[in-house]
């Protein structure tokens, strides 16, 4: 789900480093995903910035290799229903499959959570964080390199400018 943008970065970055013009300044890439999944979040327009109608994506002349058998489930009815959302089918098969699996969410679950914006993460997270005892630990966001690329990967894979932890709180990376 990387932005368009980032994979224009992340290719002009490593001709840079490499002082090399050829695309990815020489090294070999093995692009890896799938498209038929959600897009990259875009922040600042209502325009997707697919990976695939990058510049970087089109200076690559990647190689396409289509994975044709499913390894991460047998659930037949499963695979049926991820297929009907692939192609954009949203029909009485797919509602009352997603709606079967519907839960009570229960609030001393302390396993992962998924959020629909990045400040509901946030403010989940400083909750969970305030009801720890002991110590703040703070750690600064540093940053290295040329301006102009910071500012751009800032604004395409924003972090956080301080992480806040404490001992014994559940991080994920």
């Amino acid at each position: 789900m990387i932005p368009g943008a980032a994979l224009n970065v992340a290719e002009e970055i490593s001709r840079k480093i490499r002082d090399d013009e050829a695309p990815w300044g020489g090294l070999k890439i093995i692009a890896v995903g799938d498209f038929g999944q959600l897009p990259p979040v875009n922040a600042f327009s209502g325009k997707k910035d697919w990976a695939f109608d990058s510049q970087a994506w089109k200076h690559s002349q990647f190689q396409t290799a289509y994975l044709k058998t499913v390894v991460r489930s047998s659930d037949e009815e499963f695979l049926k229903v991820l297929n009907f959302i692939r192609e954009g089918i949203v029909n009485s098969t797919v509602t009352d499959y997603l709606n079967s699996k519907v839960r009570e969410s229960k609030k001393e679950f302390v396993g992962t959570r998924l959020f629909p914006h990045r400040q509901s993460v946030e403010e989940y997270n400083l909750t969970r964080l305030d009801s720890l005892e002991g110590e703040v630990f703070k750690f600064e966001t540093e940053y290295a390199g040329a301006a102009r690329y910071l500012e751009q990967i800032k604004k395409t894979a924003p972090v956080a400018e301080t992480l806040h932890l404490k001992k014994g709180a559940l991080v994920m990376i």
